[in-house]
């Protein structure tokens, strides 16, 4: 199986709650962690205005078929299994707009990180933000021992 990319939007089969059968749904890939699972976060056509909601236009590239919204707080880890094919990829501005997004959420829930620089030139890629996030837990869990 080829590594995701942060950008790809693919589809996720949802089963319906009786189990008879399964809506596609589409996500986009924040990170490929390199094993049997990805990270992503939920894009629907449904409309919130929240700091952490894109609206984003349905073109040929991305492979959405009505306008939607990328809900960057809305994050799950998945098993690639449960992942569809891609059906696209969304541009670098809006890459962009992810990116930046995923940050203010971090900085908003983790003040240890509010003044902290970080930008894509700084950190790289959302997986390396992850990371940061995970020893700033770990260095707080244990100098509270």
């Amino acid at each position: 199986m080829q590594p995701f990319i942060f950008g790809q939007i693919v589809l996720l089969g949802f089963p319906h709650t009786d189990g008879s059968s399964i809506s596609k749904r589409p996500a986009l890939i924040l990170s490929d962690t390199n094993d049997q699972d990805v990270i992503l976060c939920r894009i629907t056509s449904q409309f919130y205005r929240t700091e952490f909601d894109i609206g984003i236009k349905p073109s040929i590239a991305n492979g959405l078929l009505v306008d939607s919204v990328i809900r960057v707080n809305k994050i799950a880890t998945i098993t690639k299994n449960s992942v569809l094919p891609s059906i696209g990829r969304i541009e670098q501005s809006e890459k962009s707009d992810v990116f930046n997004t995923f940050i203010l959420l971090v900085q908003k829930e983790n003040p240890t990180f509010s003044g902290r620089n970080l930008r894509p030139e700084n950190v790289g890629n959302i997986q390396n933000i992850l990371l940061l996030l995970l020893r700033n837990k770990v260095l707080q869990c244990y100098q509270a021992f």
